[in-house]
């Protein structure tokens, strides 16, 4: 997925990529619907292409569109049931998606069957799309044209706020109430199916904004509550990193970078943030521009070092390892001046992952985002970081909040009021993964959500990211662990942090000051 300078979650900017997994109907009318049977679930043969098959269940549950008013339409929450395998199950334990532009179910076909069994040992295994999103009904998303994409940034905002204008306009046409889509209602959808299901107590776990969706549950519902196991943390009150929170991060990761002996093959004796350092200072003062074909049209990139972070993140660079492997390479090429080489690599990387997945719009996403709100002390202090000078958190200078990133205001999405971020204090044990270089949910925020959870276990993974899949495939305990905590277990013995192996680099530090020694800059490039 492609990020920007902010936490977006598993976001496009607005754009959700996510495959339709086939028409919907569309919700049904409240006369329709009886009370008594909302939830409607069955059997069902799941496979994968290495031609395994397991037998669950899957359904939806019924819930109005916006609980508390009498004339609102029903719509559909679709859900997957895995059974527990142990005789003496755990309380259930729910996925919730990331995003909020992901889905669960969608996800898990991507995958083995691995991902539906894992917790099979444990308990009954429950994953959820949120209203709106995946397998859900309505699925509020609209397509969007490829040529939405375009590198500058004001032009792509206000092209894609139209965008999510007509779609939404489209949806209101079909019935739907923007007023449906937020936070609080996916928490009650969620507690919603769990009761449906007959379970009194539950379990939750998910990385990233599964985390913020479980403090709203735990928020809304906290008394039902098991056990919630976390990663990419962030909470109710302060759903924008810090300025600073970022900058820390990035420091972090070059500490992750300079660990290699290949860092200083490459820069010499100078540390990494440095590197990027005299980089934007160069930028700031004198931007480059270059001109790339993208979507078969020219368009102009200007570096600059809004633009350059802006890159840092769609490539990943700053969120996890696969595409902090490409950092030094992409930092010395542009150190030594390789602008148009990078610019046409980053197009390139864009276009493929365009055609890879069709993009579009989704209402509930942009909704839901645009109602991660704040409160007044925690925007006071995130306007405090902003004020300061651009080279005391360079990475961090470009965070926004979401309200003008996504256009909420633009496009009149009701807002939850401010309370909603009052913080709270949970009994609920909590489990949570940090990654150490995470860009998108920053340790220190992490820490800060967490700060009210008394009965929590913090584990901060050094070198480790954002993407918790990419943890686990890199520290065998994650996955154990995690089930231990969520069958009930202690976590008395586990360290408080664990280190993973020195991050790898893509491209051999003697091929890149070889090839650029030669003039051979944009073959390099071309070889990341």
């Amino acid at each position: 997925m492609l990020r920007l300078p902010t936490r977006l979650s598993d976001t496009v900017f607005v754009v959700a990529l996510a495959f339709s997994a086939g028409a919907h109907a569309g919700p049904q009318s409240l006369a329709s619907v009886d009370s008594a049977r909302k939830i409607s679930v069955g059997e069902h043969v799941f496979n994968d292409t290495e031609g395994n098959t397991l037998t669950g269940e899957k359904g939806y549950i019924t819930v109005p569109e916006v609980r508390g008013d009498p004339d609102s339409r029903w719509i559909k929450v679709a859900f997957i049931r895995i059974p527990a395998t142990t005789p003496t199950p755990a309380p259930p334990v729910f996925l919730l998606h990331g995003g909020p532009s992901g889905d669960a179910i969608i996800e898990s076909r991507s995958k083995r069957l691995n991902v539906l069994t894992e917790m099979q040992d444990v308990a009954d295994y429950i994953l959820v799309d949120g209203r709106g999103l995946g397998t859900s009904e309505p699925r509020l998303s609209c397509p969007v044209r490829p040529d939405v994409f375009v590198y500058d940034f004001t032009r792509y905002r206000n092209t894609l706020i139209a965008a999510a204008a007509k779609c939404i306009a489209r949806h209101k046409g079909q019935g739907m109430d923007l007023r449906g889509y937020n936070p609080r209602e996916y928490a009650d959808d969620v507690h919603e199916l769990a009761t449906a299901l007959g379970y009194e107590k539950y379990s939750l776990t998910g990385n990233s904004f599964a985390s913020y969706w479980a403090m709203s549950i735990i928020k809304r519902h906290g008394a039902h509550v098991y056990r919630a196991a976390l990663s990419g943390v962030f909470g109710l009150d302060g759903a924008i990193d810090l300025p600073s929170e970022m900058q820390a991060a990035f420091e972090d990761l070059g500490a992750r970078i300079d660990a290699n002996p290949d860092a200083e093959k490459l820069f010499g004796q100078r540390k990494f943030v440095d590197v990027v350092d005299g980089l934007m200072r160069r930028l700031q003062q004198s931007p480059r521009d270059v001109t790339v074909r993208f979507n078969g049209r020219e368009e102009t990139l200007r570096f600059d070092p809004e633009t350059l972070t802006f890159l840092l993140y769609l490539a990943g660079a700053t969120q996890h390892r696969q595409g902090a492997a490409k950092l030094p390479g992409l930092i010395f090429a542009l150190d030594r001046g390789a602008y148009q080489g990078v610019a046409d690599l980053l197009t390139k990387q864009l276009e493929a992952g365009l055609k890879a997945e069709t993009p579009e719009v989704n209402v509930s996403s942009i909704a839901t985002i645009c109602n991660e709100v704040n409160s007044d002390a925690f925007m006071t202090r995130f306007n405090a970081e902003k004020a300061k000078p651009m080279e005391a958190h360079w990475t961090g200078s470009f965070a926004v909040p979401y309200s003008t990133l996504f256009g909420c205001d633009e496009l009149d999405i009701p807002r939850l009021d401010k309370s909603w971020a009052d913080p709270f204090t949970s009994p609920v044990p909590v489990f949570a993964v940090i990654g150490s270089f995470d860009g998108n949910t920053p340790p220190d925020g992490a820490r800060r959500a967490l700060r009210k959870f008394p009965n929590r276990h913090e584990i901060l993974v050094n070198g480790g990211g954002h993407r918790h899949r990419e943890i686990e495939a890199l520290w065998d305990d994650f996955l154990p662990l995690k089930k231990r905590f969520l069958a009930g277990k202690a976590l008395n013995d586990v360290p408080e942090e664990i280190d993973l192996p020195i991050m790898e680099f893509d491209v051999p530090p003697w091929i890149a000051r070889l090839g650029f020694r030669m003039g051979l800059g944009n073959f390099i490039l071309g070889m990341m």
